[in-house]
């Protein structure tokens, strides 16, 4: 309550009294005019001249009662603490669902398999698991279709349903990720990712100049996303737009990239992205998100070895806002530590989070 409300509350107060004192006055003198002298009359007078002394003393005890009160409020709302994690998480999970779909789409329209998240033959002899999914390539729609089974892909996660990948927009008939003019279109059916419906629409595209040097220009792509993830066991339901450029930060690297005659050795690949996020949190609040430091991915790096082709973002930084809320600072930490773990700050209090 503001100092001015106060004061309006104290006004109020006094002209009601003065409205009441008045009225009372009144009936004080028809008692006087009908018996002068009498008993009443002095008893009148006597609890009039009480009411000037308690009156004044009410309004000044009210004042101060509705002052304290104002305070105790303030003070509360500036000394709240503000730990709230979850929407910044929120974003990091989306941000990791949307860059899997791209590493799935990079590699698998680059060389028609999936080594990266399907066991191969060797492993599936050895495993009680088959390969988590299957591509298919149709030529004459130019549509690539990667079928998961709901088994467990090599980087932990459990996948089914399906995506498509539709190249067919590509300008002078380009057939392949690492091209430039390469444009893909993936859209989602059915597909859940560790019981979380994801739907998913987005386009990439190779906007790196035709006839470029590898040794001083990245392959780069454009990525625009629309993303729909249902959480599991009924945890809200996050919306997510992404407008992001992708490079291949080690295009230089002749064991990496290849060539136009071959495909890129994505399991030695480092991956950064710039770009920015919007959209909202499962709670329903919007948010904003800018990377304001690249973020980094590198294919060789395997924090966990039970999950050997799970590889977190291991450095860049992030500036999240949701609704009124303090800004939230999310660091991804040094690229030369190969790990899973992101701090987020708010108010300049750091927070833990492990990524998955």
């Amino acid at each position: 309550m503001s100092d001015w409300e106060i004061i309006k509350k104290i006004i109020y107060i006094c002209n009601f009294i003065n409205i009441f004192y008045v009225i009372l006055s009144k009936f004080k003198n028809s008692i006087i005019n009908l018996n002068p002298g009498s008993q009443p009359e002095i008893q009148m007078v006597n609890k009039m001249k009480k009411l000037k002394i308690i009156f004044p003393a009410a309004i000044i005890m009210l004042a101060m009662v509705i002052s304290v009160t104002s305070c105790k409020k303030k003070e509360t709302t500036t000394t709240e603490e503000d730990t709230e994690t979850n929407s910044a998480s929120d974003n990091m999970f989306a941000e990791r669902i949307s860059n899997d779909i791209e590493n799935i789409a990079g590699e698998v329209s680059d060389v028609d398999t999936m080594s990266q998240y399907r066991r191969n033959c060797f492993e599936e002899q050895k495993s009680i698991f088959t390969g988590c999914a299957n591509v298919t390539r149709d030529g004459s729609t130019k549509k690539i279709t990667v079928t998961f089974n709901g088994q467990t892909c090599l980087d932990g996660h459990i996948r089914s349903g399906s995506l498509t990948l539709d190249y067919s927009s590509s300008t002078f008939g380009k057939v392949h990720y690492r091209t430039p003019g390469f444009t893909l279109v993936v859209t989602s059916t059915d597909y859940v990712v560790d019981g979380n419906k994801v739907t998913i629409n987005k386009t990439i595209k190779n906007i790196t100049n035709a006839g470029f040097n590898p040794a001083n220009t990245n392959l780069t792509w454009s990525i625009t996303a629309n993303i729909s993830i249902v959480k599991a066991n009924g945890g809200g339901t996050i919306t997510w737009q992404a407008n992001r450029t992708k490079e291949l930060l080690n295009t230089k690297d002749s064991t990496v990239y290849r060539g136009q005659s071959l495909h890129i050795m994505w399991s030695k690949a480092d991956i950064g992205l710039n770009g920015n996020t919007s959209g909202t949190t499962a709670g329903g609040e919007s948010f904003t998100a800018n990377i304001t430091h690249q973020l980094v991915r590198k294919m060789t790096c395997v924090p966990n070895s039970l999950y050997p082709n799970r590889h977190p973002f291991i450095q860049g930084k992030i500036e999240f806002t949701r609704g009124p809320r303090a800004t939230r600072y999310i660091d991804y930490g040094n690229e030369k530590d190969c790990d899973n773990i992101a701090t987020v700050t708010v108010k300049g209090v750091s927070h833990t989070i492990t990524l998955q």
